[in-house]
């Protein structure tokens, strides 16, 4: 019960003023992991077309998201050296660190190694999704095509964007974490949020929550 008392304190304190982000975070099964399978199943079935190219682009993209919580200008610089054979890789540009390490999942560098194989990409070094110019292309650009996929593979959640990605990662994080205040303490710090009652407000977590759960214990 203390980490139940330690959350609910840090739950009950004041929340800072922030804006609120109309979000959802994807349930890691039935969606996330749904929604990978049906575009490898596309992507499959026509390899070599322009179509299917973009998507395994998009598929590296949004598992990247999930798996690493990036804000938008960081996930879309990412490039395939990036995600290639690596267990960690450095980030030059964040909104809070600069010139951090992140965790890449093997399950992300799996999707990566297969797509790149596909896309056949000009270089490993220029962004996974970029311009005529190489550069990376534009959170509206892609939050425009992220809405188009999450309707054509029938994922509904509220207000699709780049932020959903990051905020499945948390979810998943304090989840797998067991949802006490240590795990948000994970997800402050995977996050880079300046407190554990940001966090908190972040991910939804009221003490009603945290007292059903323990019910059910």
């Amino acid at each position: 019960m203390d980490s139940a008392i330690e959350i609910e304190d840090v739950v009950k304190r004041k929340q800072p003023k922030r804006k609120q982000v109309a979000c959802s975070p994807l349930n890691w099964k039935d969606q996330f992991l749904m929604l990978i399978s049906k575009m490898s199943h596309e992507i499959s079935l026509r390899p070599t077309h322009p179509n299917s190219l973009t998507l395994a682009k998009y598929q590296t993209v949004i598992a990247a998201g999930c798996y690493t919580g990036e804000r938008a200008k960081v996930l879309l610089s990412f490039r395939w050296v990036d995600l290639l054979n690596e267990k960690e890789t450095v980030l030059k540009q964040s909104k809070v660190f600069r010139n951090r390490k992140v965790f890449i999942h093997p399950d992300l560098v799996s999707i990566a190694e297969k797509n790149q194989l596909i896309v056949k990409p000009e270089s490993d070094h220029f962004p996974i999704l970029h311009n005529e110019r190489f550069q990376p292309i534009s959170t509206i650009s892609f939050n425009t095509q992220l809405r188009k996929y999450f309707e054509r593979y029938e994922i509904e959640t509220d207000n699709p964007s780049s932020h959903t990605l990051r905020k499945t990662f948390g979810t998943r994080l304090f989840e797998v974490e067991g949802g006490d205040v240590l795990a948000l303490a994970t997800v402050q710090k995977a996050l880079g949020h300046r407190s554990p009652e940001y966090t908190a407000d972040y991910l939804g977590v009221t003490w009603k929550k945290v007292r059903l759960g323990l019910e059910k214990m």
